[in-house]
């Protein structure tokens, strides 16, 4: 989770849904937005690196690779 302020953050990870493995995350900026898509790799093999920038951020998550 990366928080920028009480009502700006991001939360990224791995969501278990009827036992299928989902990438998900939600964002809010004053609005709430969340998202899902579906994880083929190892769910106990995951990483996930987040970049902070002036236009906003990126999660790019990672299987197999560490940190």
């Amino acid at each position: 989770m990366v928080r920028i302020d009480e009502t700006t953050w991001l939360k990224a990870g791995i969501e278990l849904a009827d036992g299928e493995a989902l990438l998900g995350s939600v964002l809010t900026t004053g609005q709430f937005d969340w998202a899902t898509g579906p994880f083929r790799g190892d769910a106990a093999d995951f990483w996930i690196r987040v970049t902070v920038e002036p236009c906003g951020s990126r999660p790019r998550p990672t299987a197999n690779a560490g940190p």
